[in-house]
């Protein structure tokens, strides 16, 4: 049975994802409060690709600035920054925060984490297993220097 909801005609399962889109967002704006966030941000683009320049065959990769920059107190830090690559190999939108999609990510340096996943979400090999951790990622940018970033990766080694 269909139900009519601000002039479209909702279906029983719309209406169920509905609540639990609901269910998901109100829970996100109660733990991130109201306050004003106390970090500046720069937008970022660039591209993610083999270091000959060829695409790297994934479903879909992620790119993660990790900062480097200090906390302004014990208790805040600057949050990572995402954004999904196209297949293309280029990226744009990072998103540091819930509250503002593509806002960019905090100025200074930061590690760069790539990960690539197949269409079911699982992680691919076509990446060195060391560009997926923080701690071992080669990869460091700084926005001070420039905000588009042609990111070249080895392929791995079969």
């Amino acid at each position: 049975m269909k139900s009519h909801l601000s002039g479209t005609f909702v279906t029983p399962l719309y209406r169920g994802r509905i609540w639990v889109g609901l269910f998901l967002i109100v829970p996100a704006f109660l733990l991130t409060g109201c306050g004003t966030d106390p970090f500046r941000y720069v937008d970022v683009t660039g591209t993610v690709k083999y270091e000959d320049g060829t695409p790297i065959p994934a479903a879909f990769m992620t790119v993660t600035f990790e900062s480097q920059s200090e906390g302004i107190d014990e208790k805040t830090h600057p949050r990572p920054g995402m954004a999904v690559v196209k297949e293309d190999g280029t990226f744009g939108q990072v998103t540091s925060s819930p509250q503002a999609i593509g806002e960019g990510i905090v100025p200074g340096k930061h590690k760069v984490v790539i990960r690539a996943f197949d269409d079911m979400e699982r992680q691919l090999d076509v990446i060195p297993s060391e560009y997926s951790d923080v701690t071992t990622t080669p990869i460091e940018i700084d926005t001070n220097d420039t905000t588009h970033f042609d990111i070249k990766i080895k392929k791995p080694v079969n």
